[in-house]
C-alpha cells in the first residue's frame, strides 16, 4: 500500500482524514450526518451458559467447569461454558476479549453478537442491555435504546420450548442496532475479484433508496482506506486457484461488513492465520473504526506487543469467568496487586494468557496452574464485590443529592453478587423499546428487491462457471473421452440380433454416466460455496429463491452444451439410428437427464451435514436408481414394494426414453435357423425389443415424468434450504 494510502488510514481521525466516515454518513443508512459516528454501549450482566457433557465436542469451547450429576437437566452432567460474566463495553474503545483456548471467549463473542448457535439442550441465561452514550458526547438524533434479556432456554418441568432466534427475522428494534460481524473463517466466491466482491456486498446491504453511485463510490473509498486499491482487480482465490494474501481476505471482510456504517463490530480471532506485519493491519483497521466512535469488540488469543497497544480495553477470562477486566493500561498494576507482575520488557498479552492457563505437561504443573488460576478468578470476584459496593453507595449518595447515576467504566465477572440495574440513557422506561423475545440483533436485512438479488446472483453466479477454467476444462476432457471410449466400445453397432443387447447396454450406460457426472458435478458446487451462502443468509444479504433461480440460470448453458457435445461425439461413432429427429431427441433426453440429475445433486447436498455423506448416499442412490432402471430388472419382475423405486428413478426414464427413441421403427436382421421371426428366438422389429423389455411409455410421457422429478427435487430442495436457515440462541 502506498505511504499517503496507509497514512490516511491509520491515522484516521486524528489527522482528519475523515474520507470514509463522511462518505458513510452522506448515505441513507448512516446513523448521523456527521463523521463521528455514534456508538452503542453494550452491558451485559451474569451471562450462563452450559450445554450437555454429551454435546461437549461439537465445537464448543472445552475447558468450561463440568456441573455434577444431578445439577442439570433431568440429573445430567452439564459443561459451563459461561459462568456469570458481566461487564459494560463503551463506544469509541477497541475492547479485546482474551484468554487461553476454552476459556468462553468466542462464546461470550457469539452470544453478545446474537450469533450463538441453538445446541439442544443448551441453557443461556442473564441480561444484555444495549443503549445509546450520552447524547453530549455525539451529534444530534433520537435517543433509542433497545433492551434484551437472554433467558433460561432449557426445556423445563412446565415444558418451555428451548429458544431460538431466525438470522433472517426483523422487527423495527432489531433494525436498531445494525451491526458488523468478522467471523474468523474468510469465505468469499474465489473467482470475483476484491472489487467485484465488495461492490456486490454493497448493492445487497445498502437500501434501495442509495444511488448506485453512491454505492460505487462507497466502494472505492472502502478500498483505499482498508489498503485493498492495488489488489482490487485480483480475484480472492483458493486453494485451487492463487489470490490475494490472508490479510487482504481478511481486511475484505471488514470491508464487506462495515459497509452499511454499523456502529457495533465484533469481530472473532481477526488475527489468526496471519503474519506480525498483516496481523498488526488488520488490528489498525479496526483501531481506526473504533476512533470514530464505533463500539467495537474482538476476540484474540495472544496479541504480539504491537497488538497490544492497540487494545482500549481487555477482558480476560479463563474457565468461563472473568480474570480481569478494564483498561489495558491498568493490566500491570492489577497483576501487581495480586502477587503477579509483570516482568520487565514482557509481552502484557502473552503474560496475561499464560497467567489464566492451566499447563498439562504434568500433574505437578497442572495442579499448581490451576491453583494459580483459581486465585485469579477469586481475587477478581473480591475486586468486583468491593467495587461493586463502593458503587452502590455512591449512586445513594447520588440519589440523595438528586445527582443522575454515574456509568461505570467495563467491569467484569460478579457471579453471586446482586447487580444495580444496568445504564440508563435518562428516559423513563415507556419511553425505552424492548425487543421482541423472537427477533434478532440482525447486522442487516434484504434491502435489494427481489428482482435486483436475483439480477446480482446470477451475475455472480455466471462468472464463478466461466472463470472456474480449471473444472471447465475437466468437464471438457471427461466428457469427450467417455464419448470417445463409448464410441470406440460399441463402434458402428449393426442390426443383427447381438446388436440388441449392445444398444440396450449402451443406452444404459449413457443414463448412467450422464446421471454421475451431473450429480457429482452439482454436489461439489453446492457444497463448496454452502457456508458462503448460510452466512450471506443469516446477514439477510437474500433469500433461497433467488439464490437457487440465479444457479439454475447460471448452470443451465453448461447442463445443456455438455450432453450435446457428448452426444454429439457417441451417436455417430456407435452407429445409432442416424436421422436428424432421433439424435434431436437424444439430445433433448440427455439434457433433461442432466438438469434432473443436477436438480438430484442439489437435493443430497441440502440434505448432507457434509460433502462426504452427500457423495455417499448419492453414490447409493445412483446405484438403486441403475438396478431398477429397467436393463438389469425387467420391471415385470420387480417386486411390489419396490415399484415406487422405479417411479422416482431418472435413470429408469431416461433409458426407457433413450430405447424407445432408438429402437421404434427400426428393424434387425434375423440370422438364427428356423421361421416364424421373434417366435424362432429372432427381434426383428424394435417394438418387439421394447416389449420385452416392458416399455410402453412414449418419449414425451418419459420427458413428462422427468420434468416431474425435476420440480420435486427443487421443491424439496428449497424447502430443506428454507428450513435450514440459521438459528441462534434466543434473544428474549
Amino acid at each position: 500500500m502506498a505511504p499517503s494510502e496507509e497514512s490516511a488510514w491509520l491515522l484516521g481521525a486524528q489527522q482528519g482524514s475523515h474520507e470514509i466516515g463522511d462518505r458513510m454518513s452522506a448515505l441513507p443508512v448512516s446513523p448521523s450526518p456527521d463523521s463521528q459516528v455514534r456508538g452503542v454501549v453494550v452491558s451485559f450482566r451474569k451471562l450462563h451458559v452450559s450445554i450437555p457433557v454429551k454435546n461437549a465436542q461439537k465445537g464448543t469451547e472445552g475447558n468450561g467447569k463440568v456441573v455434577g450429576e444431578g445439577e442439570g437437566e433431568k440429573g445430567q452432567k452439564r459443561k459451563v461454558l459461561l459462568d456469570g460474566v458481566s461487564g459494560d463495553i463503551q463506544p469509541g474503545r477497541l475492547v479485546a476479549i482474551m484468554g487461553p483456548s476454552g476459556a468462553g471467549k468466542t462464546t461470550l463473542l457469539h452470544l453478545l453478537a446474537g450469533r450463538l448457535a441453538v445446541i439442544k439442550g443448551a441453557s443461556v441465561s442473564g441480561s444484555l442491555y444495549l443503549s445509546r452514550p450520552p447524547s453530549s458526547t455525539v451529534s444530534p438524533g433520537p435517543l433509542v435504546s433497545a433492551e434484551s434479556q437472554l433467558e433460561d432456554q432449557t426445556k423445563g418441568e412446565k415444558g418451555s420450548k428451548v429458544g431460538k432466534q431466525d438470522a433472517s427475522s426483523a422487527s423495527s428494534t432489531s433494525r436498531l442496532w445494525k451491526q458488523a460481524f468478522v467471523p474468523q473463517d474468510d469465505l468469499f466466491f474465489p473467482q470475483l475479484t476484491v472489487r467485484e466482491t465488495l461492490t456486490m456486498a454493497a448493492r445487497l446491504r445498502l437500501p434501495r433508496r442509495t444511488p448506485l453511485q453512491e454505492k460505487l463510490k462507497l466502494v472505492e473509498s472502502l478500498l483505499l482506506r482498508l489498503g485493498l486499491s492495488k489488489c482490487a482487480d485480483t480475484i480472492v482465490g483458493d486453494e485451487r486457484r492463487r489470490g490475494i494474501s490472508g490479510g487482504e481476505k481478511k481486511r475484505l471482510s471488514l470491508a464487506t461488513q462495515i459497509l452499511s456504517a454499523p456502529p457495533l463490530i465484533f469481530a472473532d480471532e481477526p488475527t489468526t492465520g496471519l503474519d506480525a506485519f498483516q496481523a498488526e493491519r488488520v488490528m489498525s483497521a479496526l483501531k481506526g473504526l473504533a476512533a470514530e466512535g464505533r463500539t467495537v469488540i474482538v476476540t484474540i488469543h495472544q496479541p504480539r506487543s504491537s497488538v497490544w497497544q492497540l487494545f482500549d480495553d481487555v477482558i480476560l477470562m479463563s474457565h468461563g469467568q472473568t480474570v480481569f477486566s478494564g483498561d489495558s493500561s491498568s493490566v500491570g498494576p492489577y497483576f501487581e496487586s495480586v502477587g503477579l507482575p509483570i516482568p520487565p520488557a514482557f509481552n502484557p498479552g502473552d503474560f496475561c494468557v499464560d497467567a489464566a492457563s492451566v499447563s498439562f505437561e504434568s500433574d505437578e504443573s497442572r495442579r499448581s496452574s490451576e491453583e494459580r488460576v483459581q486465585n485469579l478468578l477469586a481475587k477478581w470476584r473480591e475486586s468486583e464485590a468491593q467495587k461493586l459496593m463502593e458503587r452502590g453507595e455512591k449512586k445513594q449518595s447520588e440519589v440523595k443529592e438528586g445527582a443522575p447515576a454515574v456509568n461505570g467504566s467495563l467491569y467484569g465477572s460478579m457471579s453471586g453478587s446482586a447487580l444495580s440495574p444496568p445504564p440508563r440513557d435518562g428516559r423513563k422506561e415507556s419511553e425505552r423499546t424492548r425487543t421482541d423475545g423472537n427477533r434478532t440483533m440482525s447486522s442487516v436485512h434484504a434491502e435489494a428487491s427481489l428482482w435486483e438479488q436475483l439480477e446480482m446472483l446470477s451475475q455472480r453466479a455466471w462468472r464463478q462457471v466461466v472463470r472456474d477454467r480449471v473444472s471447465l476444462r475437466g468437464r471438457l476432457v471427461s466428457a469427450v473421452f467417455l464419448a470417445l471410449l463409448l464410441g470406440t466400445a460399441f463402434f458402428q453397432l449393426g442390426r443383427d440380433q447381438a446388436s440388441i443387447q449392445s444398444r440396450e447396454g449402451l443406452l444404459q450406460f449413457v443414463a448412467m454416466v450422464s446421471a454421475m457426472s451431473s450429480v457429482f458435478k452439482t454436489v461439489v458446487v453446492f457444497i463448496r460455496e454452502r457456508e458462503i451462502v448460510k452466512r450471506e443468509r443469516a446477514e439477510g444479504l437474500y433469500g433461497v429463491s433467488p439464490y437457487l433461480f440465479s444457479k439454475v440460470l447460471a448452470e443451465s448453458p453448461i447442463a445443456i452444451i455438455f450432453p450435446v457435445l457428448f452426444a454429439s461425439v457417441v451417436y455417430p461413432l456407435s452407429g445409432l439410428d442416424l436421422s436428424v429427429s432421433k439424435f434431436g431427441i437424444f439430445c433433448l433426453v440427455a439434457v433433461a437427464e442432466s438438469l434432473v440429475a443436477s436438480a438430484y445433486g442439489l437435493l443430497m447436498s441440502s440434505w448432507a451435514p457434509t460433502y462426504e455423506v452427500a457423495v455417499q448416499v448419492a453414490n447409493l442412490v445412483i446405484v438403486v436408481f441403475s438396478l431398477f432402471g429397467g436393463l438389469f430388472l425387467n420391471r415385470r419382475n420387480v417386486p411390489w414394494a419396490f415399484r415406487w423405486v422405479e417411479k422416482v428413478s431418472f435413470i429408469r426414464w431416461t433409458f426407457e426414453a433413450l430405447c424407445v427413441n432408438e429402437f421404434s421403427g427400426l428393424k434387425f436382421e434375423c440370422d438364427l435357423e428356423g421361421e416364424g421371426g421373434s417366435q424362432a428366438g429372432c427381434f426383428v422389429s424394435g417394438e418387439e425389443v421394447l416389449g420385452r423389455l416392458g416399455f410402453s411409455h412414449s418419449v414425451g410421457e418419459c420427458l413428462v415424468a422427468l420434468g416431474i422429478l425435476l420440480a420435486i427435487f427443487w421443491s424439496v430442495s428449497l424447502s430443506i434450504l428454507i428450513r435450514k436457515k440459521p438459528v441462534y440462541m434466543q434473544v428474549a
